[in-house]
């Protein structure tokens, strides 16, 4: 809490070191009361926990200087809780609701400003994936409209005990796009709305009924860009939630390039594209958990090649941004990354697996499909002992590079007859650091250079390595001392 805005804050709520606050509100007529919500969890780059001892309901009455924990004896659910959402009415701050996530999530309600509650509902329709959304809004004006902020948006007006879809999401040319995190209600004027989801902003100024999208903020997210060969070049990249998309690096036109000459290649969240060298009007898009697809830019056809093992019971652990690389030698050959590196020789028609598991296969990270905590929720965001990057070297034929979330950096000069892990001969490094990011040298067979950080364990210094010698040494050529922070790319 702050008194002198801002310049000097004191502790005034702390349950312990796995805990934080999630959510928290303020009586509109007394500034003195407040509703907090405490979370425990813990998110790892191959396990997600929510709930815990620690997660709680608060309410102060003077400020913080003390608080009052809500239990099940109050009407709230038995046993460790999770992510609390909360919501007060500016018409009534008697009302007060909450979504718990529990053994049993549900949406509770209290009619006296947080002493007891009840339970209004526990179906689905009032939110899902609680670690991810957990918001809900009440209508400035009418303690029983309000609105579950989640994959969608939807509406209650009986103070919760059903909902309604608010928007349309698929299906029809007016859609608001999923995945909502964001929202706001005038509090003069409730029905002038403002959305903020993974596809941009949306505003509605009749209470819901229709939505503008506000085209001319750049919020979209690349996580890669590449480009193509042709005279003009196009630009690609894949945007989170967002697709793969193509357009021109610049035109011979007035006005200059519009989105309308931007195309999209893929759905889903969007990594990597490769345009065929042969002819950029096909190539790789990617989407989570490993799915890639070949497009065709001029048709619009896509076809699904996600390679796959010639064991059925041998499950691939794919990366959330799986790899993908392109063999400088051969356009016909590329590769694709799981715990083992995929080669097709005809462009995604049919594939080989030419190394072992070149990660560290640790069966304790490897635990995806029971992540969540008190909500299952395995997205595949998780997938652990993975490939990150596969980087065939335009110097000599046969060398490939491999980088994994886990540490490895592996190499062949075979083309995958055998691999040489050379983590240990990174001076520096912290064992077990991801490793994004690797450039083969255009001109020098065994120089690279390598990117790697360790933040996801808190670690955020700065680490990029060159090689000259196949890996057998490493010089660090970015550390503290040159940048401030981790390192991306």
């Amino acid at each position: 809490k702050t008194t002198d805005g801002g310049k000097s804050w004191n502790k005034i709520l702390f349950v312990n070191n796995k805990t934080g606050a999630a959510e928290l509100v303020m009586d509109p007529t007394n500034p003195n009361k407040l509703i907090a919500a405490m979370w425990e969890h813990k998110r790892e780059p191959w396990f997600f926990n929510s709930g815990g001892s620690g997660s709680g309901l608060y309410v102060t009455y003077d400020g913080g200087q003390n608080w009052e924990k809500r239990t099940d004896k109050d009407g709230l659910p038995e046993g460790d809780l999770g992510r609390i959402g909360l919501a007060i009415s500016a018409s009534n701050p008697d009302i007060v609701y909450a979504l718990v996530e529990a053994k049993k999530n549900g949406l509770y309600k209290s009619e006296d400003g947080g002493f007891k509650w009840k339970k209004v509902t526990d179906k689905e329709e009032a939110g899902d994936r609680p670690f991810y959304y957990s918001e809900i809004y009440v209508n400035p004006k009418n303690e029983n409209l309000l609105y579950s902020v989640f994959t969608f948006v939807n509406v209650s007006d009986d103070g919760g005990k059903s909902f309604k879809a608010l928007m349309p999401a698929y299906g029809t040319s007016n859609g608001v796009h999923p995945d909502h995190h964001a929202f706001y209600i005038n509090p003069i004027h409730p029905e002038l709305m403002i959305d903020g989801n993974d596809g941009g902003m949306n505003i509605t100024r009749d209470g819901g009924k229709t939505w503008r999208f506000i085209g001319n903020l750049p919020v979209g997210q690349f996580y890669h860009i590449n480009v193509d060969n042709d005279f003009p070049y196009n630009v690609y990249g894949g945007m989170q939630d967002n697709g793969s998309w193509g357009g021109p690096a610049y035109v011979w036109k007035e006005q200059g390039i519009r989105n309308s000459y931007f195309q999209e290649l893929a759905f889903g969240d969007g990594f990597d594209v490769v345009p065929d060298p042969d002819d950029a009007r096909f190539g790789y898009a990617m989407s989570q958990q490993g799915n890639v697809v070949r497009y065709d830019k001029q048709t619009g056809k896509s076809e699904f090649i996600k390679p796959t093992h010639p064991d059925p019971n041998m499950y691939l652990r794919f990366n959330w941004n799986s790899a993908i690389g392109q063999d400088p030698f051969d356009n016909s050959t590329i590769y694709f990354g799981s715990q083992f590196v995929h080669k097709s020789t005809d462009k995604g028609k049919t594939w080989s697996i030419i190394s072992p598991d070149l990660t560290t296969n640790d069966p304790a990270k490897q635990k995806q499909a029971e992540s969540g905590g008190l909500t299952m929720d395995a997205t595949g965001a998780e997938n652990f002992t993975t490939i990150l990057v596969i980087e065939p070297s335009k110097a000599k034929k046969g060398v490939i590079w491999v980088g994994t979330d886990d540490g490895n950096v592996q190499i062949t000069q075979d083309g995958g007859n055998s691999w040489t892990n050379v983590a240990k001969n990174i001076k520096g490094l912290p064992a077990g650091s991801w490793i994004p990011q690797i450039k083969a040298s255009a001109k020098n067979p065994g120089e690279a250079l390598l990117v790697a950080n360790d933040y996801r364990r808190f670690n955020y210094a700065a680490y990029a390595f060159r090689t000259k010698d196949f890996g057998k040494t490493w010089e660090r050529i970015a550390d503290d001392t040159q940048i401030k922070s981790y390192v991306l790319s």
